[in-house]
């Protein structure tokens, strides 16, 4: 069993924030296997900036505990987290100078139409992020899109399929 670092009691979000965790090492696995096998991309930027990726998330959970009304409320503050967490992820890792890819990455995975194959970091974690939400959906999938573009590739897909294996090893290493 892994802990994750917001397994703290007391901390109203931790269910949240566990899935988010693990959804983000996900993300981070699917993104290097991508770029490394269906880019020319570097393969750790890409594990980072899967990491990464949902940083707004973890931010916006951390402040949301002091409104009561978001508490009692967890499909308006999953609403409210996913329309925000990308800008506030952006501008959290700005602060530490990240790369303009990794910030691109982040602020745009969700909106973003991806290139099949991916071309540009952001390209491969939109897939990597819609691929893992494939798999593991939140608890309140309401955002979630039904006609996910870019997955439906069969090539790439396939590529994945068989990497499967290298995503499996590369999740154990980064759980710890």
């Amino acid at each position: 069993i892994v802990i994750s670092p917001y397994a703290k009691e007391g901390f109203v979000f931790h269910e949240q924030a566990e899935w988010v965790w693990r959804h983000s090492l996900e993300v981070a696995a699917i993104s290097y296997v991508m770029a490394k096998k269906e880019s020319r991309l570097n393969p750790d930027e890409a594990l980072f900036a899967g990491l990464v990726h949902d940083i707004g998330r973890f931010y916006l959970l951390s402040r949301a505990s002091a409104y009561a009304e978001l508490v009692q409320h967890p499909q308006e503050l999953d609403a409210l987290i996913h329309e925000w967490h990308g800008s506030i992820g952006q501008a959290v890792l700005h602060e530490f100078h990240v790369s303009e890819a990794t910030l691109r990455a982040v602020s745009e995975h969700e909106d973003h139409h991806p290139s099949v194959p991916p071309r540009q970091l952001v390209d491969v974690v939109t897939l990597a992020n819609r691929v893992a939400l494939q798999s593991n959906p939140p608890r309140y999938p309401a955002h979630v899109e039904r006609d996910v573009p870019g997955i439906d590739n069969p090539a790439l897909m396939q590529s994945l399929a068989a990497s499967a294996d290298d995503i499996r090893a590369l999740l154990t290493a980064l759980r710890g």
